[in-house]
Parts: C-alpha cells; sequence; structure tokens
C-alpha cells in the first residue's frame, strides 16, 4: 500500500484533530513524508503505526513525557506506565464523583429554596442536626473554615427586652470541634420555616442585627398572626444568587423560628 494519506483523512481515520496530528508531528512523535509534487506532508501506510501507537496511549492517559519515550520502553516499562496511568485516571475518577456529590448538594440546596417559597411560614422539624460555635482562632478557621463557611447560622433570640445575636455552623452530629450551640432532639421545640432574602450589599457577613432586622420582622410579624411570636431564629445561609426583586446579589437562608 503505497498510496499517500492527508492529514485530513487521517484525521477522519482516527477521528484525532488535524491540530493535534500537526502537534505530534512537530514533537517528533509521528511522521511524515512531504510530497515533492505539491509540497504537502502526508503520510504513508507505514507512518500510519505511529499514529495508531500514540493514538491508544494518549487515549489511556499518557502525558507528553510518557509519550516520547514509548519507543524506547520495553514490555515491563510499559506496564510500569500503563500501572501509573491507570493510578492517575482513578484520581481523576474520584474528583469527578466529589464534583458530582457537590452538583447534586448544591442542586438540593435550589430545590430547598423553591420548596421554602412555595410554602412559607409551614410547621417543620429543625433540619439542622447540631450548631456549634464559630472557630475562636485563626488557624482553627483555617482548617475548618472551608466547610463550615457554606453552613453559617445567625442564632437571633428574641427574648427579652433587645435581640441578640450568636453566631455558629451547622455541622453533621458526629463533627467533634466547638461549644454545642444546639442540637436536634435534645429539646422539644417546635418550629415554622420560611424563606428569608437580603441584598447582598445590605445584609453583609456576619450578619448583624440592624442589618436584619427590616427583613426579619415581616415575618415576625406574620407568625406571631399565624402562630406565636416566635422565642428565636435560625437564620441558615443557603447560597448566592442575583434576585429581580432587589436588582442585583441576594443572601438566601432559611430560617426556623422556634415557637
Amino acid at each position: 500500500m503505497s498510496y499517500p494519506f492527508s492529514l485530513k483523512e487521517v484525521s477522519k481515520m482516527f477521528d484525532i484533530p488535524i491540530t493535534t496530528l500537526r502537534y505530534w508531528e512537530r514533537q517528533g512523535l509521528i511522521h511524515l513524508q512531504r510530497n515533492d509534487g505539491n509540497n504537502y506532508k502526508e503520510f504513508f501506510f507505514d507512518d500510519l503505526s505511529y499514529v495508531c501507537d500514540m493514538d491508544i496511549y494518549h487515549n489511556l492517559g499518557w502525558n507528553k513525557s510518557e509519550l516520547e519515550d514509548l519507543y524506547s520502553m520495553d514490555f515491563s516499562q510499559i506496564e510500569q506506565t500503563l500501572r501509573a496511568s491507570d493510578l492517575r485516571i482513578q484520581e481523576e475518577i474520584e474528583k469527578l464523583q466529589a464534583m458530582r456529590t457537590r452538583i447534586e448538594k448544591r442542586r438540593a440546596v435550589l430545590d430547598r429554596i423553591q420548596e421554602l417559597a412555595m410554602r412559607p411560614y409551614s410547621e417543620s422539624e429543625l433540619g439542622m442536626e447540631k450548631i456549634v460555635s464559630t472557630p475562636n482562632d485563626k488557624e482553627a478557621l483555617i482548617k475548618y473554615g472551608k466547610p463550615l463557611l457554606t453552613e453559617f447560622v445567625a442564632m437571633i433570640s428574641l427574648t427579652g427586652d433587645q435581640e441578640t445575636l450568636e453566631y455558629g455552623f451547622s455541622v453533621p452530629k458526629d463533627f467533634s470541634y466547638g461549644k454545642v450551640l444546639l442540637q436536634k432532639g435534645r429539646t422539644d421545640a417546635s418550629y415554622v420555616v420560611f424563606l428569608l432574602k437580603a441584598p447582598a450589599k445590605e445584609l453583609v457577613f456576619p450578619y448583624k442585627i440592624e442589618s436584619l432586622r427590616p427583613y426579619i420582622e415581616p415575618h415576625v410579624r406574620n407568625i406571631a398572626r399565624l402562630y406565636s411570636k416566635p422565642k428565636e431564629l435560625l437564620c441558615h445561609f443557603l447560597l448566592t444568587a442575583y434576585d429581580e426583586e432587589f436588582q442585583g446579589p441576594c443572601f438566601y437562608n432559611e430560617v426556623y423560628a422556634q415557637l
């Protein structure tokens, strides 16, 4: 088989972009021959074996250095490199699985926001297993900050003459760091839950009573009218998203009002 194949034809044969073939050729990984008649670079049948090898090992996750060393490897070295490639692929699979878990969790948050919007002031069990105090030193915040900051809780006490505010984080029940401020099942308190949203430019972290008050007071009045005046509000941050009502980024929170 002495007839030549163009770059376009080999690209179609192996389903490899022409740009990739040209890159491999520049790196000396495959060989093309220049046609003296039209000055085009072409493949002949014996050149295709190199393309086939590059295609196989490139699709197995080999990096540039490994591809360059292919033809200096013996059987055992190829086997060793395949094992290394397999480990890299397994690591990527685990990363993708973790990413998928985070996507599912974020979609669950969006579903929760829609549910709260459709059913305001519904009676509910507490949706958090445990709330712990915020880390009191920088090292602890660095260690636990990433997972905790996505589970921020502002605990607003409405008993007495003046509201008080304490910060915490919603954590799994087996989380051991910090002072436990509230744990599900330890009290027989009853709750109603509602969606609280406020513009991010006004309700900056950490939340302040003064900035919260204009947004929580209408809900407190509604709950007092429907049930009784709440004793405490547990304001659990969900996410930040653009909101048409406020014409800008908005903090979305689920709030458990203890009756």
